[in-house]
């Protein structure tokens, strides 16, 4: 057949006119792809995308067709380069006896020169052009070419670059090609290119995913690398007609198929070999441009080092032209001149090597065999001990796993963490651990080649540094149970000493023990300074390393590997979750601190309470948790280690005239006023909200006031602390609902059971052997039963009648009915506690009891008592009962109760806290030290109580006994207290709007699962307006109404849940009364269904919720059954879950008590 193509063995001319060529593809590739229109390119990776983009882009500007075809198949040059490495590598070593060392020693002596001096020009070119800082740690890693293993920094500093650290691992494995060829021959090689190429088409997808490529690395380009050693190997190039169709119909179809990408960069390569050699030919009359090519072959390892460096300005000029007719021409113009710059660099910096490097050439030529020889005999040296110290250390960590989970279940007996999950997270750190070592190998064999002793010591020096760092995570995670992360900017230097502190004080047994564990650890290092292992297995772990650099990512603990938060916290490997959370929380640009003027607001805000130990700036109200309670003192403890029952009770129309006040010795409350004796009585308490939306954050949250519904902050409160501590909660209104407002606090909170039926009905079952949480909200209302009404009337009467002068003092003629129904209310009080003692548990529980308004009256003329609200402590557990004079707030319950179960019983302690309360005053000191921010209408701060001091609007009052108060006329004060309100009001509206609370992190791990969905439905009412047509009455197991299947074949369970944050787990329960009215053997089914907001179903769920509980016709049954759902990631924002019955069968049944519970672990 006839040759298409025949060529004798290569010169070093017709090399540099072929290097020529690359360099000229590379250099305007990597300047076009950066001038708009942008294709970009099937390089490291496939789309079908980008040839679509290329060709759409050619036809509607055909102008730009030179610069659009150098964009996209420019970064091909790169092929040549390759092809003849392989291929002057076989010419030079092809009959000779390789030494590795000696060879590698070689080709790091010819690339490192160049690639040192364009990495000092680029530090120049940074500082001069862009004012950049020298980063030092990028420029290491660049120079051991360990940034090709790094996801994220392959393009660092210069793109380009990225070339160096894939040819030196070309140059790396030559040796071992070499040997197959000698042994194998042709067929060796090519079988070695098969198996790069299956390589890469199993794993190549997954190296993707963790942002990398086998292109960056020696097997991507292996093919083209064996395919020039093949060719010098031949000595004359001769190819065949049909293989140039071929390689053009590979490389087609390599840019149209993603399996084919693999095959195009060989095909390219034999392509460009081919065009190349014919342009040689074409030129041969054309001297100047033939000699043009040649002469730049000569200086392209200069070119390719430095262009990179050099083409921002001349892009940011070519983008300056704006004219669409002008344009295509003025950036080839551009790109030229580009080009031309860069030659004349590279002129330069191939004078400057030549002429420094010749004395180090000389002194390396010297004893040529002595330098290399003591060069790898130092590599080997602290390859070995590296090996070694990196073993021990993994061994250490993997003990130090074990230890931790010792102390976390000692600590923390509730947690959700095996003995199994800890030896699987341990087995699998071991890889992630290596990964991370091996990263910095590269770093520390440059200070090996001065001495292994010095690496040898910065390397112990490092190790230090991370155990030490790993034990405090550790230590603080056992405190705190969440992992230290971006966190830590949030403090102050006092806040980071006092953290400190905080940790080496926690557990003092457990330090004991990580400490022998790192004596032990350096003791074994010392024992194994005299161990030296073979060179093979010197090798063979050092590839093992490597081999686990670009993989790291897949050993990281994933979310929704676990059930709960606690869970994956547990599991977690702190240190390198730490590290991940900062390095994400600066690549996302996030500021550390707040702007200057909220920063200086909040450090004046914070200096104002000296008692509290704050974080730091950009959490306002973040505080430690160091607060001694007052509230210890008088409680005991109960018999054999058990906690109390907490019961809130909150009554709308409670204040201290309902409690204070006799008419002929009579009081008006009389069952309240008996309470209050036998309990912790504030009788000067404030109320800091106006409106009774704002109560439960008040007491139960501590918080700065939510000014707007739709900012919905994260928090923390009673409740979330308490079911830490595996109390079950639950809210119950008794004579109003509950406004929205609170329901969705309530919601947000976790509350575990909801009700707005008789308050009574939540308090079943023994709270003994299940502890339990309760707040009871008892609303003022009207009267209903017409008998009861006239009884509580004749009541205030008989007081009307009785004491005059008294009545009218207190102006109880204008409030007979109100009078009528205080009466009423504390009777209902009266009935509860006495069905409350019936209780075996009654004396386990502490009940705090207050009001969720005030009682003022305008003719008192004494406007702080519209904030006054008695707080009564009740329970025999108390040692003795007392009234205080001192003031206290609603503000102040949340951290007493904390701080008093921490101390008396034993809690689980919670070690920051928001709270903007304070301790309750227990010293019966009328002198307030204490300042608490009062809010009028609307969420306004009006008011302020600042020790002795009480501002409302404009006027100052000075506070006397009983909370008396005297209008005083002082303007300095009355300035500097507006100036508190107005800077109060700053910093809560910051902490509300921008979540500032507390850190996600922190408030996630506290919480456990976010309450998403608590709803309890006994379709009574019509706001069940989702059910109306399918409700019937007169069949209902309580009540009157349920919910008919109506023979429908699907029907409603629950409305659709719009999700508004991203979830990795969602645990759905499910409770409800079910009557079939006939057997049926095709069971009805609830059907769960999830779809992302790019409506794409990711989940079909569907639950046999007959069969799991064997119910029967004819009979009310009740089912509870649950289903736990894991994504990947995709539950997103927006996404839709819905809940319905698939009735298959199309019989007949009914629902009755429906409760849905869905809760999710954030994805994060």
């Amino acid at each position: 057949m006839k040759l298409n193509i025949y060529h004798k063995a290569l010169s070093i001319k017709d090399s540099n006119f072929l290097k020529g060529i690359g360099i000229l593809m590379i250099a305007f590739h990597n300047f076009f792809h950066h001038i708009s229109p942008m294709t970009g390119e099937n390089e490291f990776d496939f789309s079908i995308s980008r040839i679509h983009v290329f060709w759409n882009e050619i036809v509607e500007n055909p102008l730009n067709i030179i610069d659009l075809s150098f964009s996209f198949i420019g970064h091909y040059g790169v092929q040549i380069f390759i092809l003849l490495s392989g291929y002057g590598l076989m010419l030079a070593y092809g009959k000779a006896e390789i030494k590795w060392r000696f060879f590698m020693a070689k080709r790091l002596n010819k690339l490192y020169p160049t690639y040192i001096f364009a990495l000092i020009f680029f530090a120049i070119f940074e500082i001069i052009w862009h004012s950049n800082s020298f980063p030092v740690v990028d420029y290491l890693l660049k120079l051991s070419f360990a940034t090709n293993f790094i996801p994220g920094e392959i393009f660092s500093l210069n793109g380009p670059w990225w070339f160096y650290g894939m040819i030196v691992e070309l140059y790396m494995v030559f040796p071992l090609l070499l040997k197959i060829y000698n042994k194998f021959s042709i067929v060796g090689l090519i079988t070695t290119a098969a198996i790069s190429y299956a390589v890469m088409l199993i794993w190549g997808n997954l190296l993707l995913k963790i942002d990398n490529s086998f292109y960056f690395h020696f097997i991507g380009n292996l093919p083209v690398f064996i395919f020039g050693i093949l060719l010098a190997s031949q000595g004359e190039i001769k190819i065949k007609k049909y293989w140039v169709l071929i390689a053009i119909a590979i490389f087609i179809f390599g840019n149209l198929n993603q399996n084919a990408f693999y095959f195009s960069h060989l095909s390219i390569a034999f392509l460009l070999l081919i065009i190349s050699l014919k342009l040689q030919k074409l030129f041969i009359n054309q001297r100047i441009i033939s000699h043009l090519i040649v002469f730049i072959g000569e200086i392209s390892m200069y070119i390719f080092a430095i262009h990179g460096v050099l083409r921002q300005p001349f892009i940011e000029l070519a983008d300056k032209v704006t004219n669409p007719a002008i344009r295509p021409f003025s950036t080839i113009a551009m790109a030229i001149l580009f080009v031309a710059f860069s030659i004349m660099i590279a002129l330069i910096l191939r004078w400057l090597v030549q002429k420094y490097i010749f004395s180090i050439n000389y002194k390396l030529n010297f004893e040529k065999f002595k330098v290399a020889n003591r060069f790898w005999l130092k590599f080997l040296h602290f390859s070995n001990r590296f090996i070694i110290i990196s073993i021990l250390l993994l061994f250490c960590l993997f003990i130090i796993k074990f230890i931790e989970y010792f102390y976390i279940v000692a600590n923390h007996p509730l947690i959700e963490y095996s003995l199994k999950s800890v030896t699987i997270s341990a087995f699998r750190d071991i890889p992630l651990e290596g990964s991370y070592l091996a990263m910095i190998f590269p770093l520390l064999v440059i200070f090996a080649v001065i001495k292994p002793k010095i690496a040898t010591n910065i390397y112990l020096a490092f190790i230090i540094s991370v155990l030490v760092s790993y034990i405090a995570l550790i230590q603080y995670f056992n405190m705190t149970l969440v992992p230290l992360n971006e966190f830590i900017f949030t403090f102050t230097f006092s806040g980071i000493l006092e953290l400190i502190k905080t940790i080496i004080s926690f557990q003092a047994i457990s330090i004991i023990s990580y400490s022998l564990i790192i004596f032990l650890f350096f003791l074994a290092i010392y024992k194994s300074n005299n161990i030296s292992l073979p060179q093979g297995k010197i090798l063979l772990f050092l590839i093992i390393f490597a081999i686990l650099i670009p993989f790291h990512r897949t050993f990281y603990t994933i979310a929704n590997e676990h059930n709960t938060i606690e869970a994956y916290n547990c599991n977690n490997l702190k240190l390198v979750f730490f590290t991940k959370s900062i390095s994400n929380y600066l690549n996302d640009g996030k500021e550390i601190n707040n702007s200057e003027k909220i920063k200086n607001e909040i450090a004046l805000f914070q200096k104002l309470y000296p008692e509290k130990k704050y974080v730091g700036n950009e959490y306002p109200f973040l505080q430690f948790n160091n607060m001694k309670s007052t509230l210890a003192p008088f409680f005991k403890q109960i018999e054999d280690a058990q906690k109390p029952n907490i019961v809130y009770i909150i009554v709308d129309g409670l204040f201290n005239s309902n409690i204070n006040t006799y008419i002929n010795n009579y009081s008006i409350s009389p069952f309240l006023d008996s309470l209050k004796k036998a309990s912790l009585y504030w009788k000067n308490g404030l109320k800091i909200s106006k409106t009774s939306d704002d109560l439960l954050p008040d007491i139960l949250g501590s918080m700065p006031s939510n000014n707007s519904d739709e900012n919905n902050p994260d928090y923390l409160d009673i409740i979330s602390y308490l079911k830490r501590n595996n109390y079950k909660t639950s809210y119950s209104t008794y004579g109003n609902k509950a406004s929205k407002q609170s329901k969705n606090y309530l919601l947000k909170s976790g509350i575990d059971n909801f009700s707005e039926e008789n308050p009574q009905k939540s308090l079943d079952g023994n709270l003994r052997t299940e502890l339990n949480f309760s707040i009871f909200n008892f609303a003022k209302s009207t009267i209903g039963d017409k008998s009861e009404q006239a009884i509580y009337e004749s009541i205030a009467d008989f007081y009307l009648k009785r004491n005059t002068k008294e009545i009218s003092k207190l102006n109880f003629q204008k409030y007979k009915t109100e009078l009528a129904e205080i009466r009423y209310l504390d009777e209902q009080l009266k009935r509860f506690f006495r069905e409350l003692q019936k209780r075996e548990d009654f004396k386990s529980t502490i009940f705090v009891i207050t009001g969720s308004s005030s009682n003022y009256d305008k003719e008192t003329k004494n406007i702080l008592e519209k904030h006054k609200v008695p707080i009564i402590i009740y329970s025999q557990l108390l040692k003795k009962s007392q009234e205080f004079t001192s003031i206290a707030s609603q503000v102040d319950i949340l951290p007493s109760i904390t701080s008093l179960l921490e101390a008396n019983y034993k809690f689980n302690p919670q070690y920051f806290n928001h709270n903007i309360g304070y301790q309750l005053d227990t010293t019966n000191n009328i002198q307030n030290n204490h300042n608490y921010v009062l809010l009028g209408n609307h969420h306004q701060t009006n008011d302020l109580i600042f020790g002795k001091y009480y501002l409302s609007g404009t006027d100052l009052f000075e506070i006397n006994e009983n909370l008396k108060i005297k209008r005083i006329s002082n303007k300095l004060v009355s300035q500097h207290l507006k100036k508190y309100i107005h800077d109060y009001n700053i910093i809560s509206s910051y902490s509300i709007c921008k979540n500032k609370l507390v850190p996600k992190s922190y408030y996630y791990s506290q919480i456990g699962r976010q309450a998403l969905v608590n709803f309890q439905s006994g379709f009574e009412e019509l706001d069940s307006t989702y059910y109306s047509n399918q409700l019937v009455e007169n069949i209902s197991y309580y009540g009157h109404k349920s919910l008919s299947s109506n023979n429908l074949e699907f029907s409603l369970l629950y409305p659709e849940f719009n999700f508004k944050s991203s979830f990795s787990n969602i645990k759905i329960e499910i409770e409800f009364n079910i009557y079939l009215k006939n057997s049926t053997s095709n069971n009805p089914l609830i059907i769960i269904t999830g779809n992302n907001n790019q409506l794409k179903s990711l989940f079909w769920e569907g639950i046999d919720f007959l069969k799991e509980n064997k119910v029967v016709a004819g009979k009310w049954f009740k089912i509870k059954t649950e289903k736990s759902i894991k994504f990947q990631g995709e539950f997103d924002i927006n996404s839709i879950l819905k809940m319905y019955f698939w009735n298959r069968s199309k019989s007949t049944y009914y629902i009755d008590n429906l409760k849905i519970r869905m809760t999710g672990i954030p994805y994060y």
